[in-house]
């Protein structure tokens, strides 16, 4: 995720900079602390792009320092939370992984290898991804 977003920054946007990633556990309560910090060392923040869980730390921290509105947050899988944050403009897009079919080519795939024997290798395919915005929440 990281990667094809950064490769995306660098093709589209080269006028703005992205911030090293902030390895942090994937908790509401780290990622909370890790925004906090995020925000007040980065004066013209436009977004943050949460990759792993904990999403919900982060909007905490953009509401409690008044930045919900400022600061684009792009989140992670379709949720109650998610879900609520794209409906009041909190949230500004959620990158949604297909669970159904990711899990039906994982169960595919082991199906393959196991008929196989492993004998053939698999050739990975794109992992698919839904662009959810406030407009077409599911």
């Amino acid at each position: 995720r990281e990667l094809g977003f950064r490769s995306y920054m660098r093709e589209r946007r080269p006028d703005l900079e992205v911030v090293e990633t902030m390895p942090v556990a994937e908790s509401s309560d780290a990622v909370r602390v890790a925004t906090g910090h995020l925000i007040e060392k980065t004066s013209d923040l436009v977004g943050i792009y949460v990759v792993g869980g904990g999403f919900e730390g982060a909007l905490e921290a953009l509401v409690a320092k008044g930045r919900q509105r400022s600061v684009a947050l792009v989140a992670n899988e379709i949720t109650p939370v998610s879900r609520q944050g794209l409906i009041d403009g909190t949230i500004s897009m959620l990158i949604a992984t297909p669970v159904r079919q990711l899990a039906r080519s994982f169960i595919e795939e082991v199906v393959g290898t196991l008929a196989s024997m492993g004998s053939e290798l698999s050739r990975p395919d794109m992992l698919p991804f839904d662009i959810v915005i406030s407009e077409n929440v599911p």
